[in-house]
């Protein structure tokens, strides 16, 4: 089996697209690469043998892919890929993970392709590889606008970028692949090394395979990283302030207690049992906010309540589901009346089953630079989440509708054994805490609070100093779970939860202030225009935001409209 990374260059136009440039090369040999100048010469250059082939942004390429297939080739989804079918693992969010085709020789299930997403195993731009790898390879420009009817030849300088484009992804997944990390996603390699590092058979005794029924209701105490506004200056301008990073905070979670085993069931409120000394409790109250406390509770699903607020005061009787470490939090944080503790799960409790994990590759990302460094980052992150897999499954099935174009239709509901959610339940519940009760400490929503914003990982303070803030949390650039301080900023406004502006103190040249703009679906392109006065809600600007269109032989880019949504 050979291994490629591809990369396809592509018309705009809805009604001639179609591939004009396309580039192969391969991983384990990076001297072997091949060009073509449309999507049937690629077709014919990789049909033969067995391949795995990479497109960086699968989701985008791969519409190609399944149009010529279906289209020119008379393919159709089989599940058994048979041969003459296609098969594919596309999430019902439309995420990509693979295409697989078998081509048809003779009624002969020869000739298998696997098409893979590299995005999961390298999340960033394909120029922020090369820097953060630390490779000999640039990513160049070219204008994709430009008219390129059929039987354009590219010049130099596109010939140039296709290849950069495709040897900065071979190269960096070549040295992932040397560090033994072949699996499809870089979650599924952490999920993988973990295990082989505590060997299978203790994994397999301290996280059993639970039932679909019981993971469901501690599923329910899985929540993500936290980000609020310090509502007393959200949309305000403030001044000098500093950002802080918590060093690897999933990571440091990690080497805390967590939970195993086979859990109880118990009903009304737990009683302290030291075989099971974590929990997982289920409480119907209402609550308020305290005074000059953060608020901690987030609901998803619920017709009473937006899914991205954090609640400060409940509008009836709610029900929750929070480990122990947040059920302590919620206490301390909110005026909690009219509650009946109704059941939950308990666990057994294991120390340092993550440590060599954890310290392997926080020592790698210590004392190592470029490639080893980019690649301990990304294992340190890449484990937790994979525990948490999701077991109510739903995919997206490929079709050619009547006009000819890429439709997809969603399948019924499938279910996957879980893996083992409680410990991702637990390691982001002590992240959470760890943030919120730094945040408060530095005064919380208190008048006169130092506090302006959290994200996941972060905290973002003002009218402070550096050597202040160490009075009320832990600084180290280094240290595991301490805080590091990434940047000062000369004034900033927080609009909402991911949607800021930063103004940094000047280092070199005060008359060209650097930013640093957050806004969930703004493109690097409005990035680069929208000044920071015009940073503000109900900013709008036409044509920068680019949306893709399914159209007869692949996919177009469409400009819209982009907001900044009140």
């Amino acid at each position: 089996m050979h291994q490629y990374v591809a990369d396809f260059e592509t018309t705009p136009d809805p009604d001639d697209c179609r591939v004009w440039l396309w580039c192969l090369v391969n991983i384990d040999d990076i001297t072997d690469i091949k060009y073509g100048y449309n999507i049937k010469s690629f077709f014919d250059a990789t049909m033969k043998g067995n391949n795995t082939i990479y497109f960086h942004n699968l989701k985008f390429d791969g519409q190609f892919l399944l149009w010529y297939a279906m289209h020119e080739l008379n393919m159709e989804y089989s599940e058994n890929l048979e041969a003459g079918t296609i098969n594919t693992l596309i999430n019902d969010s439309g995420t990509f993970y693979k295409i697989e085709m078998i081509y048809d020789r003779k009624g002969k299930k020869v000739d298998k392709t696997a098409f893979l997403d590299s995005y999961k195993k390298l999340p960033f731009k394909v120029k922020d590889i090369a820097i953060a790898f630390g490779l000999d390879v640039t990513k160049g420009e070219i204008d994709h606008k430009k008219p390129r009817p059929i039987g354009y030849k590219p010049d130099e300088n596109e010939l140039e970028y296709v290849t950069n484009d495709v040897l900065i992804v071979a190269k960096a997944l070549k040295i992932q692949f040397e560090e033994g990390l072949t699996k499809m996603t870089m979650s599924s390699d952490g999920l993988n090394y973990c295990k082989n590092l505590i060997t299978k058979t203790t994994w397999d005794t301290l996280f059993p395979v639970l039932s679909i029924e019981i993971d469901d209701q501690i599923r329910r105490s899985y929540k993500g990283g936290v980000v609020q506004v310090n509502p007393n200056i959200q949309g305000k301008e403030v001044f000098n302030g500093h950002s802080f990073d918590k060093n690897s905070m999933y990571p440091w979670a990690m080497l805390k207690t967590m939970p195993c085993g086979i859990p109880i069931f118990f009903t009304g409120r737990y009683k302290y049992d030291p075989e099971y000394p974590l929990y997982i409790q289920c409480i119907n109250c209402e609550f308020k906010v305290k005074d000059g406390f953060i608020p901690t509770i987030q609901i998803k699903n619920s017709m009473s309540y937006a899914e991205n607020k954090y609640i400060t005061e409940s509008v009836e009787k709610t029900t929750l589901y929070l480990t122990n470490v947040d059920l302590e939090l919620f206490f301390e944080h909110y005026e909690v009346y009219d509650y009946d503790f109704i059941c939950g799960w308990k666990f057994k409790a294991v120390n340092g089953v993550f440590d060599a994990y954890v310290y392997k590759w926080y020592n790698q990302k210590k004392t190592s630079k470029g490639a080893k460094r980019q690649i301990a980052k990304l294992m340190l992150n890449a484990f937790y989440g994979k525990t948490a897999s999701r077991t109510h499954i739903k995919s997206k099935i490929p079709y050619l509708d009547e006009e000819g174009i890429v439709r997809y239709r969603t399948t019924e509901e499938q279910l996957k054994k879980p893996v083992y959610t409680a410990v991702a339940s637990f390691i982001t519940s002590y992240g959470r805490e760890s943030v919120i009760r730094s945040a408060q400490s530095l005064g919380g929503t208190k008048q006169g609070s130092h506090f302006c914003y959290m994200d996941t990982d972060s905290v973002h303070v003002t009218n402070i100093t550096v050597e202040e803030c160490e009075k009320y949390i832990h600084v180290d650039p280094s240290e595991l779970g301490a805080w590091k301080h990434e940047y000062s900023f000369k004034r900033a406004k927080y609009l909402r939860q991911k949607c800021y502006i930063e103004e940094l103190e000047s280092v070199n040249d005060a008359s060209n202030p650097e930013y640093i703009k957050k806004c969930a679906g703004m493109t690097e392109d409005i990035k680069d225009v929208i000044q920071y006065g015009e940073f503000e809600l109900g900013y709008t600007i036409d044509g920068m935001k680019l949306q893709p269109k399914n159209v007869r032989g692949g996919v177009i880019l469409v400009p819209r409209p982009f907001s900044i949504k009140k």
